[in-house]
């Protein structure tokens, strides 16, 4: 196993500002929405017709993560080719994996 360059990570694939703290923000609050979702959907449902839903609670929610990730590859590859867009995809499915190598002796 071969260690990450995070220099060489970083250039390529951008979040070297404070976008990625936006990110991080906005990851931890749909991550609260996720875990509430069902008190999220009583208060809702008191306001607006049920009817009007038409997706379930897990399926509004699988939606929502797409939007995540999909635009994000959408823009990298009309920018840099599909290659570089499927090498993005690939990288962001295995980071959790690969982390946990990296990262395993900083564990507190």
């Amino acid at each position: 196993y071969e260690h990450q360059d995070r220099d060489i990570e970083k250039l390529k694939f951008g979040h070297k500002d404070a976008s990625k703290k936006e990110a991080a923000a906005f990851l931890s609050i749909a991550g609260a929405a996720y875990y509430y979702r069902e008190d999220i959907w009583a208060v809702v449902s008191q306001y607006i017709d049920p009817s009007f839903f038409e997706l379930s609670i897990d399926q509004y929610a699988s939606t929502i993560a797409l939007f995540t990730v999909v635009p994000h590859f959408i823009d990298i590859c009309y920018q840099y080719g599909f290659l570089r867009g499927l090498s993005w995809a690939l990288k962001i499915l295995t980071d959790p994996f690969t982390d946990l190598f990296d990262f395993y002796t900083h564990v507190i």
